[in-house]
């Protein structure tokens, strides 16, 4: 039985050894703080605006992108009858709007907003939806990077 265990260990060793050699590319970790970054960037200039419902529309553009990470994140992690791209930005969307209606019902829907609480609440949800996206997508990265999942060919 030991000897199977060395044998095993000799051709891991050696496949690792050829990949090294040059039998295929290096593994690039993936920073998941430069892509979460890049949606919020797209949104930069509707966040600043100081307009509620221009800065909402912001928030909601890169709660958007964030979902899109996902589903292109699933896509290069698993096999596409396990978890496809589309079935996660489907997951994504729904993690959203569940999140996105309980907080909008915390900040603007509760007794004491009567007659209400005023519009800056109204910026909560999609921020705090956007928190849970990114940690979705740090998580994703994390295991990617972990495990060293490439992107995949085109």
């Amino acid at each position: 039985m030991a000897g199977r265990h060395c044998l095993v260990i000799l051709l891991v060793v050696a496949s690792v050894s050829a990949v090294e050699a040059g039998g295929a590319p290096e593994f690039q970790p993936i920073d998941a703080e430069a892509l979460i970054k890049e949606c919020w960037d797209l949104s930069e200039q509707k966040r600043a605006s100081g307009v509620t419902a221009v800065m909402r529309e912001g928030t909601l553009e890169t709660v958007s992108c964030l979902e899109g990470l996902i589903a292109a994140q699933a896509a290069e992690m698993f096999a596409p009858d396990i978890v496809s791209g589309e079935t996660a930005s489907t997951m994504a969307r729904d993690i959203t709007s569940s999140v996105g209606k309980l907080y909008w019902h915390i900040y603007n829907d509760h007794v004491g907003c009567f007659p209400a609480c005023g519009t800056m609440y109204y910026l909560f949800p999609s921020a705090l939806v956007a928190d849970v996206l990114e940690k979705i997508i740090r998580d994703m990265v994390a295991q990617r990077n972990d495990y060293h999942i490439p992107d995949r060919p085109l």
